[in-house]
């Protein structure tokens, strides 16, 4: 008897299941392009209610007014610099007055390398940390206390650029383009 492979098929179970984030209220830094804004995108086509935050300058606020115009009353810009404390409270303080509260949070603001680690300055590094690294503490820090009171929390972040890149001084040897 031949057996034909068949490609996967939902489970019965599956068909009528509730949307996952319908109803919710999710933040996402690093909203304005990229991976943030597809998963905006995505938040919004399953019922989730958004805070499009990004920097002031970003195209946030455009992707943010066509979004709501699509999804009405649900998607807003936050402006926010994720190096600033005080930007950063702001923002959550605006999302929780603008929806009512703060289910979860994506942390996607972050920016990769300005240039070969062997000629980076300190401050462009310091930059990238402060941004990478202090940014999602903030953002994480600030939105943990609603999300508690709320009884709930989830956050999320995006693993960004390490921010330097490493390049030999010399070409590899013979050994090494062999992957020993």
């Amino acid at each position: 008897m031949e057996m034909r492979c068949r490609g996967p098929r939902r489970p019965s179970w599956f068909e009528g299941t509730p949307i996952r984030l319908q109803d919710h209220v999710v933040l996402i830094t690093g909203g304005a392009s990229g991976i943030g804004l597809a998963t905006v995108e995505r938040c919004l086509r399953e019922g989730t209610r958004v805070d499009l935050a990004d920097l002031a300058g970003s195209a946030g606020m455009a992707e943010a007014a066509r979004l709501d115009a699509l999804y009405p009353g649900r998607c807003v810009f936050v402006p926010v610099d994720v190096t600033s404390t005080e930007q950063v409270d702001a923002m959550v303080e605006t999302t929780v007055s603008t929806f009512g509260r703060l289910d979860g949070v994506f942390n996607n603001a972050g920016i990769g390398g300005i240039c070969p680690a062997d000629s980076s300055p300190d401050a462009d590094f310091l930059r990238i940390i402060d941004i990478n690294l202090n940014g999602v503490f903030r953002v994480a820090r600030a939105a943990l206390g609603p999300m508690y009171a709320q009884g709930r929390a989830a956050s999320s972040t995006a693993p960004p650029s390490w921010g330097c890149s490493v390049r030999a001084a010399r070409p590899p040897t013979r050994r090494a383009r062999a992957g020993w």
